[in-house]
């Protein structure tokens, strides 16, 4: 799975605006705001973010938690909690053919830290 965003941003591109002689706003190339509005909201599209690591394991689904558990624990990130997807969807909207889809939430303070420090915004991704 990617992202895939698509953004309009209706910017001067920083540029300083002054007042031409029919009131509409004038930037520092000449034209309307109305043109540089046009111009600078063109919609762009940024490029797929992959934001997971895709890894196949041999052993059953159980035993794989249990190993993925270890891994993040001896990389120094604390396991905090865990959430069944998958019993929730399959409990919920009744849906048995859904897979086992567990999420296991893991925190490294030390690099928590380091990310807060540098961005506040980012703890919604943590």
């Amino acid at each position: 799975m990617v992202a895939l965003a698509v953004v309009a941003e209706p910017v001067l591109d920083g540029a300083r605006r002054r007042s031409g002689l029919d009131g509409d706003a004038v930037s520092e190339s000449g034209r309307s705001a109305a043109t540089e509005r046009e111009l600078i909201s063109r919609a762009r599209v940024l490029p797929p973010v992959e934001y997971f690591i895709t890894e196949r394991a041999a052993a059953d689904f159980d035993e794989t938690l249990d190993r993925v558990r270890a891994a993040l624990e001896s990389q120094g990130f604390g396991v905090l909690g865990e959430t069944d997807l998958g019993a929730a969807v399959r409990d919920e909207l009744g849906d048995d053919a859904f897979p086992r889809y567990v999420l296991i939430a893991a925190c490294n303070p030390t690099l928590a830290r380091e990310a807060l420090d540098a961005d506040p915004n980012v703890g919604v991704l943590l």
